[in-house]
C-alpha cells in the first residue's frame, strides 16, 4: 500500500510494490458484438479514467479475442472528478463501471475471449494496485441488460476547437442542442496533455477558452487529443462532450 503523497512516483512497472488487499473485482462480458470488462468497486474506493489526473494510474484493458477479431478502441464513460488528500485532482469511477469495445467480429456463447486488466484502487488513505488475467465464462457473461445506462454515460461529439491568441490557446464551441446544463470541468483524455486557464463563456454554443499543452516531460501527441467537457444536465446527470484538439504544428 502507498499513501497519496507517494502516488506521484508510482508507475505500472512498480505497481507490484503496492502490496495490500485488492478489493475491486472484474469480469469479461459480451453481447455478441461488443466485449467489455465490468468492474465492481467497493464503497469508498475508486479506480481511474484514461487520464487519472494529477496522480494515480489509468485503468488498462487489453482484450484477447478469437483469430480474425480486431477489437476497436476502448469506450470510457464520463468519469467523476475527485479532490483527493493533499488537494490532488483525480478522475475516475466509483461503484461500478463498464469499459467496452466493439468486438470486430460476431461472438457466440462459446467464443474464447479473455482480457488482461490492471488498475489502481484508492480510498482516502491509501492505494492498492490490482491486475488480473480474465477468462470469459462459458457461456459468456452478458453485458448487463441495463447497458443503455452505460451508453448514456458515454461522452458525445459534435463540438469544435479553433486556435485562439497563441499556439496553445484554444476556443472550444459546445452546441447545447437541448442538452443544456452547467459545465463542471474540462480535462484532457490523454495524460500526456493538460488543460489549464479554463474560462467558460455562457451562450449557445457555450464557448470555452483554455490552454491545451503537453504535460511536463511529455511531447504533445502528434495525432492530437480529445478534450472532455463534463457538465451536469438539468436532471443532475453527469454528461460529457468530446472535442478534438489537433496535434499539428506542435
Amino acid at each position: 500500500m502507498i499513501l497519496y503523497g507517494a502516488l506521484l512516483a508510482a508507475t505500472l512497472a512498480g505497481s507490484e510494490a503496492l502490496a495490500g488487499k485488492v478489493e475491486v473485482t472484474a469480469k469479461v462480458v459480451s453481447d455478441g458484438s461488443r466485449v467489455g470488462v465490468l468492474f465492481a468497486i467497493p464503497k469508498g474506493k475508486h479506480i481511474y479514467w484514461s487520464n487519472p489526473g494529477d496522480s494515480g494510474l489509468p485503468t488498462r484493458v487489453v482484450f484477447r479475442l478469437p483469430k480474425g477479431c480486431q477489437p476497436g478502441p476502448l469506450h470510457w464513460p464520463v468519469p467523476e472528478k475527485f479532490v483527493q488528500p493533499g488537494d490532488i485532482t483525480g478522475y475516475g469511477y466509483e461503484g461500478e463501471v463498464l469499459l467496452w469495445a466493439d468486438a470486430g467480429c460476431p461472438l457466440t456463447p462459446g467464443s474464447p475471449i479473455a482480457a488482461t486488466v490492471s488498475w489502481l484502487e484508492c480510498d482516502n488513505r491509501e492505494c492498492v494496485a490490482g491486475q488480473a488475467g480474465l477468462e470469459g465464462e462459458r457461456p459468456l457473461a452478458v453485458i448487463p441488460n441495463d447497458s443503455d445506462r452505460w451508453l448514456s454515460r458515454l461522452p458525445e461529439s459534435g463540438a469544435t476547437a479553433k486556435l485562439g491568441n497563441g499556439p496553445s490557446h484554444w476556443e472550444l464551441a459546445i452546441p447545447w442542442k437541448g442538452r443544456r446544463g452547467s459545465v463542471r470541468w474540462v480535462a484532457s483524455g490523454d495524460p500526456r496533455a493538460v488543460v489549464t486557464d479554463v474560462e467558460v463563456i455562457a451562450g449557445d454554443p457555450v464557448r470555452i477558452r483554455c490552454t491545451v499543452a503537453a504535460a511536463p516531460g511529455e511531447r504533445f501527441p502528434a495525432g492530437g487529443i480529445d478534450v472532455l467537457v463534463a457538465y451536469k444536465s438539468l436532471w443532475s446527470e453527469m454528461k460529457g462532450i468530446l472535442v478534438k484538439v489537433p496535434g499539428s504544428d506542435r
